[in-house]
C-alpha cells in the first residue's frame, strides 16, 4: 500500500466541511488501499488556537483529533533524534498532544526537530509521503 502524508488542510477541510470535502470524500479515503499519515505538526496546527492545557477540551481540537485519528488510523511518524530517522508508530492524537504539551521540554525539542532535517532528507520525505494535488484526487476518485 502507498504512504500518503496528509497536509494540514485536507483535515481543516474536512473539518470545516469545504466542498468536496464531505462524507463520501472521507469514506474514500478510509476505504482506500493508501496508509495515511500524521505528525506532530498536524497537532501542533489543531492546537494553534488553545492558550492553556484546561483548553485542549474544547471542541474544535478535540474534533480534529477525532479526524486525524479517523483518517490515519493513528498512523504517527515522527523523527527519531539519536538517528535522524522517520519512525512509524500507531499512536492516537491525544497521547502525542499529552507527551509534546505535558511535558516542559517537548516544545521547545518539537520546534528545534525541524531544522534538523537536511534539504536531501526533506525531499525524501516528501517524495515518499505527499502526492501531488491532482494525483491524490485521482488514487481516492475525488472529482
Amino acid at each position: 500500500m502507498p504512504d500518503i502524508y496528509l497536509d494540514n488542510n485536507i483535515f481543516v477541510s474536512i473539518q470545516d466541511k469545504r466542498p468536496g470535502f464531505d462524507t463520501d470524500f472521507i469514506r474514500k479515503i478510509i476505504t482506500s488501499s493508501f496508509n495515511f499519515f500524521y505528525s506532530s505538526a498536524h497537532i501542533q496546527e489543531a492546537c494553534r488556537v488553545i492558550e492553556d492545557i484546561e483548553k485542549i477540551e474544547t471542541e474544535k481540537p478535540r474534533k480534529r483529533f477525532e479526524i486525524i485519528s479517523l483518517i490515519t488510523r493513528n498512523n504517527y511518524l515522527y523523527i527519531d533524534i539519536n538517528s535522524n530517522d522517520i519512525i512509524h508508530i500507531v499512536e492516537t492524537p491525544e497521547t502525542v498532544y499529552e507527551t509534546i504539551h505535558l511535558i516542559k521540554v517537548g516544545q521547545s525539542i518539537l520546534n528545534s526537530l525541524a531544522n534538523w532535517f537536511n534539504e536531501e532528507s526533506k525531499q525524501q520525505f516528501r517524495k515518499k509521503y505527499y502526492p501531488e494535488t491532482i494525483e491524490f484526487k485521482n488514487l481516492v476518485g475525488a472529482k
